[in-house]
C-alpha cells in the first residue's frame, strides 16, 4: 500500500509500477510533474504490468505473472509546474499486451487534471470498475479501454477532452454507463469492434462529433 504521499517531478517513466502485483493499493496521494523523454508519449504516473519474458528485461526471472486486486483510489495526477516538466500523460493504466490479461482493477474516485494524453488507460483488464473519476481536459481520450473483458464504466465526469469522452475496443462484456460527458473534441462515446457493450444512461453534452 502506498497512501498519503506525494510524489513529485519523476525523471521520465513512472511515479509506481506495480509489476506482477497481487493486491496493491494506491490511495489519496498526489502525482504532479514528469520530465518527458525522447517520444515517449504514454508515460502513466501508475503502470499495471506484467512479467514478459522479452518485453522487460531488467528484473527476471520471467513468468508471465500479471497484476490481481488493484486499487487506485482518491489519488490526483496533473502538472507541479516546476520548469522542464510536463503534467503525467497518463494516471493509472496498462500499454503493454498481457499474456494472461490484469485481473480485478479498480480506479475509483480520481482526479485527473489537464493531463497528456488518455487520462485512464486500461490495457488487458479483466474483470474491473472505472467509477467516480473526475476528469478535465485531457489531450487524449477520458478513458480508454482495449483488449478487456466484462468491467463497468460509470459514474465518472469527463469534461473537454481533446478527442472522446469513453472509447472501447476489441472488448467484451462492457458496461458504459451514468457518465458526464461534456464538450468532447470528437465524440462523447466510441465503441470500436468488440462485443457485448452496454452504452447507457450518460450524458453526453456538446461533442464534437455525434456519439
Amino acid at each position: 500500500t502506498v497512501q498519503n504521499t506525494t510524489i513529485l517531478d519523476v525523471p521520465g517513466w513512472h511515479a509506481i509500477e506495480l509489476n506482477s502485483t497481487h493486491k496493491g493499493r494506491l490511495l489519496n496521494c498526489l502525482f504532479r510533474g514528469v520530465i518527458q523523454s525522447g517520444d515517449r508519449t504514454f508515460t502513466e504516473a501508475i503502470q499495471i504490468d506484467d512479467a514478459t519474458t522479452g518485453r522487460f528485461p531488467w528484473f527476471g526471472p520471467y513468468d508471465d505473472t500479471s497484476c490481481e486486486d488493484i486499487e487506485v483510489s482518491g489519488n490526483t495526477f496533473g502538472a507541479s509546474g516546476t520548469v522542464g516538466t510536463t503534467a503525467w500523460r497518463r494516471s493509472a493504466g496498462s500499454h503493454s499486451t498481457s499474456v494472461n490479461g490484469h485481473q480485478n482493477i479498480r480506479v475509483i474516485g480520481n482526479y485527473c487534471d489537464t493531463l497528456a494524453d488518455d487520462a485512464i488507460h486500461a490495457d488487458y483488464w479483466n474483470n474491473f470498475v472505472i467509477s467516480g473519476n473526475s476528469i478535465d481536459t485531457p489531450a487524449g481520450s477520458g478513458i480508454y479501454v482495449d483488449n478487456s473483458t466484462y468491467g463497468v464504466i460509470a459514474d465518472n465526469a469527463v469534461t473537454a477532452p481533446t478527442t472522446h469522452g469513453v472509447v472501447t475496443v476489441s472488448s467484451t462484456g462492457i458496461d458504459v454507463t451514468d457518465n458526464v460527458i461534456r464538450n468532447a473534441g470528437q465524440n462523447g462515446t466510441l465503441t470500436q469492434g468488440g462485443a457485448n457493450i452496454q452504452v447507457s444512461g450518460n450524458y453526453i453534452f456538446a461533442p464534437g462529433r455525434s456519439s
